[in-house]
């Protein structure tokens, strides 16, 4: 839409009005043309994202046992909290028992050679 004001004196000044919107939207990329690239990108990092977890998983697994452990072991933590015993004591004798006996060697107290009647002797010089 054109509109033209003059006036005797004044020379004829011309108002556009702005371009239509078909103009800007042929200048941009469509959407769909973008999406392929998008989907790729994505994918690229789904990929990575679960490669980086599989090399770190022997820093992902203790953490989260250690976070399990810790929401399965608090009430036990609050009752002896609840007897007076001070939150980090009570923690460490909550989760002293597991891991005691975690690293104790097996058959260690039954000696299952006394069972079957073997003996050890020591030979001497």
């Amino acid at each position: 839409m054109n509109v033209t004001a003059s006036s005797p004196d004044s020379p004829a000044i011309e108002a556009t009005a702005p371009a239509l919107a078909t103009d800007s939207v042929a200048a941009a990329p469509s959407p769909k043309r973008r999406l392929p690239m998008t989907l790729g990108v994505g994918i690229l990092a789904v990929i990575a994202v679960v490669a980086a977890l599989y090399l770190a998983r022997a820093f992902f697994v203790p953490l989260l046992i250690g976070i399990l452990a810790s929401y399965a072991l608090r009430p036990l933590v609050n009752w002896l909290k609840a007897c007076y015993i001070p939150r980090p004591a009570g923690a460490v004798r909550v989760a002293s028992p597991p891991l005691v006996r975690a690293w104790r060697p097996p058959f260690s107290s039954l000696r299952p050679w006394r069972s079957a009647g073997l003996t050890f002797r020591v030979l001497t010089c």
